[in-house]
């Protein structure tokens, strides 16, 4: 989960994109 950790810093935008968030990890990033 390294890499999900190190791309939440870089938003939730960019998460969905590279297609790393876990179901339901969106509506954290996103707040």
């Amino acid at each position: 989960f390294e890499k999900v950790a190190k791309a939440k810093k870089l938003g939730g935008r960019e998460l969905r994109a590279l297609g790393k968030l876990m179901p339901g990890e969106e509506e954290v990033a996103e707040n």
